[in-house]
């Protein structure tokens, strides 16, 4: 099992190009996938001047982690979804097809 620590930058402008007051955010919602975007589990909603989420123990695979600002009004962004890997660290696999030749 392997930590991962996701962290990020808030946004300084609106969708539509305008400016952004740091203090109209409310949140970033942070959620995780491990099927591909399937289903994605919201971890946290995550407030200002916080600007990181620690994941324990996740197994070896791909992942997924999709970030939604959320403003004072409730209005959501679009999301950003970035994509991570943890490696199979485990031991190798044993050998198979074992045969014995008596000399």
């Amino acid at each position: 099992m392997n930590d991962a620590l996701v962290r990020w930058t808030l946004p300084t402008t609106r969708q539509s190009g305008g400016p952004l007051d740091p203090d109209d955010i409310s949140g970033v919602e942070v959620s995780i996938s491990s099927d591909n975007g399937a289903n994605y589990t919201v971890a946290d909603t995550v407030e200002p001047p916080i600007l990181d989420k620690q994941f324990a123990d996740l197994a070896f695979g791909d992942w997924l982690v999709r970030l939604i600002v959320i403003d004072t009004r409730s209005v959501r962004s679009g999301g950003i979804v970035t994509p991570f890997k943890i490696p199979d660290e485990s031991p190798p696999g044993d050998v198979t097809d074992v045969d014995i030749v008596l000399t």
